[in-house]
Parts: structure tokens; sequence; C-alpha cells
């Protein structure tokens, strides 16, 4: 089986400074794969570079065994959507109209048909009711779900396989509503998308990822189902002896947290606070 977005020996430098370094990566159709690491890891750039937006110096990557650079954009635009971790629109849009933005490659977003699917692809992203806002006036965690809705419209009648690149896309969410969304992504997955998101949240990603990509220092150190990654040798080498796992109750995933004796280091850091002498503080 042809993956459907590969990358090969990618290398990406500023300067001095090596941000990846001879990645490697297969990624196939009707699974998320999840980028974790450290901050400066280079997740981030690893996913400009597989949508596009960054040329590697070295390497290269390809969408449907074709090499990024023969695509036009037009033609790439309408099986690979991109979500940002920012995207800043000021104009007074409202809500439909910056989902149907989504709806361009496929002829202009101004059919009945198009009309449709931005309205499904709002409710999918949990994001039905925020309909006839201006964008502007949305909390972070709104305007998460509305780009995210963007990025499935321009998805969302595409036949054959897709590509779903999302940068952080739960970063600004309440945690129930961070699980829908991740949940949300995983069943798009399933209709034959691949995905590959970008997450800090190491429990989130094994809770809600096919395979996970460990990167540190741009390189690629581990990949694999995510008790495969999320495994002693691995987390000790890329944050430091900081983190314990443990088997989650309900499912086969894993659960990482901070070392016990490390929160109980911070604790005795902290100043104590005496009940009755520091008053809550009520809104």
């Amino acid at each position: 089986m042809i993956p459907v977005l590969s990358a090969m020996g990618v290398g990406v430098r500023v300067g001095p400074k090596q941000l990846l370094d001879g990645v490697d990566l297969q990624l196939a159709a009707g699974e998320v794969t999840a980028i974790v690491g450290v901050n400066g890891a280079g997740k981030s750039t690893l996913l400009r570079v597989l949508a596009g937006e960054l040329t590697p110096h070295a390497g290269h990557v390809e969408l449907l065994g074709r090499n990024l650079t023969a695509w036009r954009p037009a033609e790439m635009a309408r099986v690979r959507a991109v979500m940002t971790q920012h995207s800043d629109i000021t104009f007074p849009f409202v809500v439909e109209e910056v989902v149907a933005l989504g709806r361009f490659p496929h002829g202009g977003g101004e059919s009945l048909e198009d009309y449709e699917i931005v309205q499904a692809a709002l409710e999918f992203a949990d994001a039905g009711h925020l309909v006839g806002r201006r964008y502007p006036t949305l909390s972070g965690g709104e305007r998460q779900r509305v780009q995210l809705a963007r990025a499935l419209a321009q998805l969302w009648d595409t036949t054959g396989p897709r590509v779903l690149l999302l940068d952080e896309p739960s970063a600004s969410l309440d945690l129930v509503h961070a699980h829908r969304t991740l949940q949300q992504v995983r069943r798009f997955s399933r209709s034959g998308a691949c995905v590959v998101v970008v997450l800090h949240d190491l429990n989130a990603a094994a809770r809600h990822a096919d395979t996970l990509v460990m990167l540190d220092a741009g390189r690629v150190v581990a990949r694999g189902n995510p008790a495969k990654v999320l495994c002693e040798d691995v987390l000790t080498a890329a944050y430091g002896p900081h983190l314990e796992i443990y088997q989650h109750p309900h499912g086969p995933w894993p659960v990482v947290l901070p070392r016990a004796n490390e929160l109980s280091t911070l604790a005795a850091e902290l100043q104590p606070i005496t009940l009755g002498q520091q008053p809550c503080e009520h809104s």
C-alpha cells in the first residue's frame, strides 16, 4: 500500500540550528498520528514541512506518491487541509463565512451544497451553536473549533485519501471540549483520512492517536503505538527522569504523570495558606 503522506530524509536548518534532522515517516489513511515531544523538539516545524508551507533544505515530502513540489496549490488544497495554532482574522466575518473559506478550492463556497457542508462541518466540530456569531468576538476555544470546522469543510466531500494536519487543535479548549474534539478528529480519520496532529499533552495523544511519533532535537527517536512510545526509556531520554507511567484503569492506553517525589518536593516549597486567613475571591 502506498502511504498517503511520506517524509524522506527531511532536514531543516535555520542558521546554525538544526530544527529537523533526517526525518523519515510513512503515514497511512484511516489513522491518527500524533507528533509529540518537548518544547523545541521540532513538532510544528515538521507539520509545516508536511503541509508544504516550509521547504526542507534536505529530503522531500510526497503526497499520494508525488513530491509536494509537483502539486499545484489549488490541486493540493482539495486533498490536504491545515489547521494552525493561530488563525488571526480581524474582519467581522460571521462564523459560517470563516468555515466557507474551506470550500474555495472546490469552486467558491456559495452553492447550496457548500452551505450544507459548512453546517455539517460546524456540527461535527461541536460549533453549530456559534452560527451567526462574529468571529472576532469568539473565545480562543470557540475560534479553534470554528477553524477545525473550516479544515473539515475543505475535505468533506473529497473522495479517496485525504490529509488533515492539525497543530495543537485542543490547546485552548477545556478538558471536556478537548476530549470531544480529539474524538471527532479520530472519527474523521476513520472515514479514510490521514490525520496528523501535534500535541503537547501526552495523555491526550495516548488516548486518541493510533500512532505516536516522538521527536527530540529534530530527530524521530520513537514511533509506534502509544504503549510502545510512552515507555520509560523513551520518556527519560526525551523528558529526563521526571515522569512515570501508569496503566489506565479503563483502557489499553498508558497514563503519564510527574513523579510523585517531584510533586512532594514542589509541595514542600510552597507556602501553606491557613484557612480563615486567606479569603476566597468570588466573581
